[in-house]
C-alpha cells in the first residue's frame, strides 16, 4: 500500500520543486520530453527496441509540445 502511495505522490512532489525553480517553458520543454526519456530509459535498461512508427510518433508528439510551449501564450488580459 505505501508503494500504492508514493509513486504518484513522489514525481508530483519532484515536479512542483522543479517548476518553482525553471520558468514556464523551460519546464513545459522538459515536460515535453518525459516520452523520448522513457523510451530511452526502456532501450537502455529494458533492451526494448521501437520500431520506427513508435519513433517517428513520438517525435511528432515531442516536436508539437516544444511547439506549443515556446510559441503557445495568452494575450494580456487588458485591465479595465
Amino acid at each position: 500500500m505505501g508503494l500504492a502511495l508514493l509513486v504518484p505522490v513522489v514525481p508530483f512532489a519532484l515536479e512542483m520543486l522543479a517548476l518553482r525553480r525553471l520558468t514556464t517553458a523551460a519546464f513545459g520543454t522538459l515536460m515535453c520530453l518525459e516520452p523520448a526519456i522513457a523510451l530511452v530509459v526502456g532501450l537502455v535498461a529494458l533492451d526494448q527496441v521501437p520500431d520506427v512508427g513508435a519513433v517517428l510518433g513520438l517525435a511528432c508528439v515531442v516536436a508539437a509540445g516544444v511547439g506549443a510551449t515556446r510559441s503557445g501564450g495568452r494575450a494580456p488580459v487588458p485591465s479595465a
